[in-house]
């Protein structure tokens, strides 16, 4: 069966167009989304959706029900469903207006539309345009979607790509359009049809006591066991027929654990929002279906689970605030509030969620949270630090959520980063500042492995400038731009300085895939703040790194070296390869020893010391006595613990504790941000495969 797919049908991806009636003039949406009152309270949705979507809200539940791709419809073999991984329904959302637009995408990915879905407030001309373009499963409206039809549009699907690809056995099953109450489910099904779990799950998810999440993480972890032993058997070329029950039992036994990708779904706004009317007071349905969307499209494409966590209180959005407003305008930071804070934060949002959201987020393979609040600040039950500091996050902020659901319906853009990485080094600081010496480290730092990055560097005054060198640089692979942030807290946004302008990248611009922003507060949340780090999503990045908070620049070259010393390890095949958001995780976990040590000049110069040719207490710290002894979820306790073992090695009992015993610290790292897709930025040392 295997050897039967040729690679005709490994290129088969089905796209499905939904066409909506457009009530807009422009064919381009504010970044804004709302220009008044009016439109807001009309629109009626918390996380600003244009009402224009509503019509056709069942089409895309539809076409996540059906296959993405040809192996959703055959038979497959081990070795293809470990190799699924980033394949994602293609959903095309369009104005009935802009329907010939779609002639250019089709010529440009060298494929055909498979389904037109057509809102039944669109008027006859739309559908006669539609079926011109011959899709595969023709054209029908939403009022036509049914159990019946999904069933035909599988089997035609099947039967074709069965043609096609000479393919013996493609998948028998009874498919059903999923209620509301059970949609949250649908990205098991997709494994679940493989092995015959379909009406297992389906029956269990019926039951009137079920509880979702349960359901999901207990089949999720069959799944998982089951594919760990094979690709055991596999990777070390052990022959299926000699594998015998008892083998394969005490392997699985081995593989038995929760390690999935958790999308989790946390709305809510801050009441700054509510107060100005830049919002409304309550969560509709709508607001929660597009979400449900969004969360079940990354789930598939992501092989996970999805997890509703409840709305947020706004004791979160204060506390939030009050941190950062703390950190804008203090002088010196108090470090025991912060920590205090912090703890505050995960307690209100932990006595909210239930034990199987407390054990999905804990046990994670990575996280992927749909919110406008940063979850990964929370301090969960019998964990010292937050989640960010064991688990790998990337952020995709709610609002508007118009912008959003037509960011994650896009194609799946991987970017994979090897050989020579090329930078676009904006610097925006006058040469004249005290901190200009400081902000051009990074690049002297780039500029030295030449044989890593390219380096186009230039000084930017006028937001002329800007984007000029922004269009000068459209094909680089990272955009690093080094700014002092502007944060405007009476008009609720947050961009940087060009000169002396402020500026919030709305212009109509495209951006590389990367955007690193070294610059203070950027990116706080405690007041729903328009950003720039969002807009740059809004005008093509991928993954945007943003600040909640005013950084210090000496911290802050400490994160971005190490961020691009890793990458530089990678490419020079020292560090495997691994996703953004996987390597910035490290580097957070990792940086509690820089944390600690910052808070003592005393204590950063003794680490410092060297106690061998080319080697300090620094490396023997990470090379040697931290080794095996760090526990994610435990990072700066054991981090101490380990530092006074060594201060008591050098008969220094003692010194240091009104440091190390206080928690006086500073956590900075944890209010840096990767919104976007981090994960799909993929750092790649060229020698393992990169999974489908």
């Amino acid at each position: 069966m295997y050897h039967q797919i040729n690679d005709k049908i490994n290129s088969i991806y089905f796209y499905y167009i939904i066409v909506f009636k457009s009530t807009k003039n422009s064919e381009n949406i504010s970044p804004l989304q709302f220009k008044s009152q009016y439109d807001v309270i009309e629109n009626n949705s918390m996380h600003m959706l244009d009402k224009d979507l509503i019509n056709v809200i069942p089409a895309i539940k539809y076409a996540l029900h059906l296959p993405r791709f040809c192996f959703d419809v055959i038979d497959c073999p081990e070795e293809i469903m470990l190799k699924w991984n980033g394949n994602s329904h293609n959903i095309l959302l369009i104005p009935d207006s802009q329907i010939e637009k779609i002639e250019h995408y089709f010529c440009c990915v060298q494929s055909y539309p498979t389904l037109f879905i057509v809102a039944d407030n669109c008027d006859s001309d739309a559908i006669k345009t539609c079926k011109k373009y011959k899709p595969t499963l023709e054209t029908c409206k939403v009022s036509e979607l049914t159990d019946s039809l999904l069933n035909t549009h599988w089997n035609i699907l099947s039967q074709i790509v069965q043609q096609m690809g000479e393919v013996s056995s493609t998948l028998s099953i009874q498919h059903s359009f999923l209620s509301d109450n059970i949609f949250p489910a649908l990205p098991l099904l997709f494994y679940a049809n493989q092995v015959g779990g379909h009406d297992i799950i389906i029956k269990e998810l019926m039951k009137p006591d079920c509880q979702i999440e349960k359901v999901c993480i207990e089949w999720t972890c069959k799944y998982s066991m089951m594919l760990d032993t094979w690709s055991y058997f596999i990777s070390n070329n052990i022959d299926r027929s000699t594998i015998t029950e008892k083998q394969y039992i005490e392997v699985s036994e081995r593989n038995k654990k929760f390690s999935s990708s958790v999308i989790a779904s946390f709305p809510g706004q801050s009441k700054v929002l509510k107060k100005n009317h830049i919002s409304t007071n309550g969560y509709s349905s709508v607001d929660n279906q597009i979400i449900s969307i969004m969360c079940v499209h990354k789930a598939i494409e992501k092989n996970g689970i999805y997890i509703n966590l409840p709305i947020i209180q706004d004791d979160a959005f204060r506390l939030l605030n009050e941190l950062e407003s703390h950190c804008i305008d203090s002088r010196k930071y108090n470090n025991k509030y912060i920590w205090n804070t912090i703890m505050k934060i995960g307690m209100i949002l932990s006595k909210n969620l239930n034990d199987y959201q407390i054990f999905a987020l804990k046990y994670s393979k990575d996280i992927t949270f749909f919110s406008d609040f940063p979850i990964g600040l929370a301090i969960l039950p019998n964990d010292e630090v937050p989640l960010l500091c064991y688990k790998s996050i990337t952020y995709r902020p709610l609002t508007p959520l118009t912008r959003q659901l037509e960011f994650e319906l896009r194609p799946n853009r991987r970017i994979i980063l090897k050989s020579k990485i090329t930078i676009a080094f904006a610097q925006c600081i006058n040469d004249n500042d005290e901190i200009y010496g400081h902000s051009e480290y990074v690049y002297n730092f780039l500029k030295s492995h030449s044989n890593c990055f390219t380096v186009n560097h230039a000084k930017i005054t006028t937001i002329k400038e800007m984007i000029e060198f922004i269009n000068q640089n459209k094909d680089a692979d990272i955009m690093y731009i080094s700014a002092h942030g502007w944060y405007q807290k009476e008009q609720n946004i947050a961009g940087i300085e060009i000169g002396k302008d402020f500026w919030m990248a709305n212009d109509n611009l495209v951006f590389p895939p990367v955007v690193i922003l070294s610059a203070c507060n950027v990116s706080p949340r405690g007041r729903g703040a328009v950003c720039i780090a969002d807009l740059l999503i809004q005008n093509g990045a991928v993954a945007v790194l943003g600040t909640f908070i005013p950084i210090n620049v000496i911290r802050n070259n400490i994160l971005m070296v190490r961020l691009f010393t890793y990458i530089i390890e990678i490419l020079e095949k020292r560090r495997k390869t691994q996703n953004l958001s996987q390597l910035w995780n490290f580097i957070v976990f990792s940086n509690a020893i820089h944390e600690i040590m910052k808070q003592s000049k005393g204590l950063e110069k003794w680490m410092y010391e060297k106690i061998a040719p080319n080697k300090t207490r620094l490396h023997e710290f990470e090379l040697e006595r931290c080794v095996g002894k760090l526990r994610p979820n435990h990072i700066y306790s054991d981090t101490i613990s380990i530092i006074k073992e060594m201060l008591d090695d050098n008969g220094l009992s003692g010194k240091y504790d009104s440091i190390l015993n206080s928690k006086d610290f500073f956590p900075e790292s944890f209010f840096y941000q990767w919104i976007g897709s981090p994960d799909s930025i993929i750092i790649d040392n060229g020698e393992q495969g990169i999974k489908l």
